[in-house]
């Protein structure tokens, strides 16, 4: 029962964050939504032996790193995320901007799971933040040229 729990948690997670992106170079292609579902139940196999909390942040992991969006050496990809984030409609100055700000350090307490879902949770919240404000500026750049 945890198992599928967790597999669909880590599924949408990952996948809503690259959903409606397309291949933005011919060295790296985002996930498709089933790749991202094969990989999701392979992490989650993978860490079965981990307490739930911690199985949860190590799926997230996993599935990041067989992205290519996060490795525990180098951290995010941010040229990956650009990508995502543009290919989702962001501008490109708004898009590094998030990256950039999500793609953080890794603290000296934590670990390589904690680091990768640390910085998805900032992704998706500045991600989100970043959609709403470039509408809001297309509403008000409308409303400008009609007047």
């Amino acid at each position: 029962m945890h198992f599928a729990i967790i597999m669909k948690f880590v599924f949408v997670t990952v996948a809503l964050f690259v959903a409606t992106a397309a291949n933005p170079t011919p060295e790296w292609t985002i996930p498709t939504d089933t790749e991202l579902y094969i990989d999701a139940t392979k992490c989650s196999m993978l860490n079965s032996n981990l307490p739930l909390d911690q199985m949860k942040m190590c799926n997230v992991k996993c599935v990041l790193e067989k992205g290519g969006f996060f490795d525990e050496t180098n951290g995010f990809n941010v040229e990956h995320i650009v990508n995502v984030e543009m290919k989702s409609g962001r501008s490109e100055s708004g898009a590094r901007a998030v990256a950039e700000k999500c793609a953080v350090k890794k603290e000296a307490f934590e670990s390589s799971c904690g680091w990768a879902n640390r910085g998805l949770d900032c992704l998706r919240v500045e991600s989100r933040e970043l959609k709403r404000k470039e509408a809001k500026q297309s509403n008000m750049e409308t409303d400008y040229s009609r007047n």
